[in-house]
């Protein structure tokens, strides 16, 4: 599969998912990206289409696309340049035990094994990367429970660390599968991201965040070190500037402000005005979290 870098327009993405529903056996009726990711090697990407049937039924279908090794699995297309695979959920090339995770008498029978309560479960998507990982949450009237759908070579190693962190606030870990699923038990609280990006950020004390890093086991510190999205700032700047040429800017200021608010004093001093210019970057991404004036540099 060719993994030459390939970034697709609205045009482009609207061709394909259109014959990807009618390779399905239906008809796109419009599409939302809800997905996108491009790296210097492959670029996946994934959509809500709104599928018409032969008889009549408006389905909301989520289709995935990648040019990455990890799609060869999947049906494939080509646009000329590119050998793009692409796919319907839950049917991702390298998540193999999504099907499964995503079939309610299946999760019933895996819940059953497990010695939980398995009557009625209901099923919900609470996260979706396409060719990566995905979590399924299994409700029953008398409990819940997270399925983390991973690649199958990485399921046993993320299994033994949550085991590890038994005991602090990390879910702990049920039992996993040969095809790729992690039964985690559910948390009580609200997650950070939604206190960032819904509540007020200064409610939180950083003390307790420190204190929640603290009772993490000295065990995790010995694992590589990956960049983080702090690192990586200028690279999704980068990405959203050739995808949203018209918010280029924009990007680009949150990624500056980004890099600005975690540099050393040394750095910030160069620019005497860097609380005023980091401030007015801050405000810029809140924007952007929130989705007001994404445009406006």
């Amino acid at each position: 599969m060719d993994e030459t870098r390939w970034a697709p327009d609205g045009g482009e993405l609207g061709r394909l998912w259109a014959a990807a529903a009618e390779a399905a056996g239906g008809a796109a009726r419009g599409a939302r990206t809800t997905y996108l990711d491009v790296q210097r090697a492959a670029t996946t990407v994934a959509a809500e289409v709104d599928v018409e049937w032969p008889d009549g039924r408006r389905t909301a279908e989520t289709f995935g696309a990648g040019t990455s090794s990890r799609a060869r699995g999947a049906l494939r297309m080509s646009d000329g340049v590119h050998e793009i695979g692409v796919w319907r959920f839950p049917y991702d090339p390298a998540l193999p035990g999504l099907p499964r995770a995503f079939d309610a008498e299946r999760m019933r029978s895996l819940l059953t094994r497990l010695g939980l309560d398995a009557a009625e479960p209901r099923l919900s998507v609470r996260a979706y990367r396409p060719l990566r990982r995905a979590v399924i949450e299994v409700r029953t009237p008398r409990t819940s429970v997270f399925v983390k759908v991973l690649r199958p070579e990485r399921v046993e190693a993320v299994h033994r660390l949550h085991r590890a962190a038994t005991g602090g606030r990390a879910p702990e870990s049920l039992g996993w599968t040969d095809d790729g699923l992690l039964v985690l038990a559910g948390l009580g609280g609200r997650p950070l991201r939604r206190i960032l990006l819904e509540g007020d950020p200064d409610e939180l004390d950083p003390a307790e965040l420190v204190a929640v890093l603290r009772e993490l086991p000295a065990a995790f510190a010995e694992h590589t070190v990956r960049p983080d999205w702090a690192d990586k700032a200028r690279h999704y700047a980068d990405v959203v500037s050739r995808v949203l040429p018209d918010a280029a800017s924009t990007a680009h200021a949150v990624a500056d402000a980004v890099v600005l608010s975690l540099a050393t004093g040394a750095h910030r001093v160069q620019d005497p005005d860097w609380r005023a210019v980091l401030g007015r970057r801050l405000a810029l991404a809140g924007r952007w979290c929130r989705g007001e004036g994404l445009l406006a540099a």
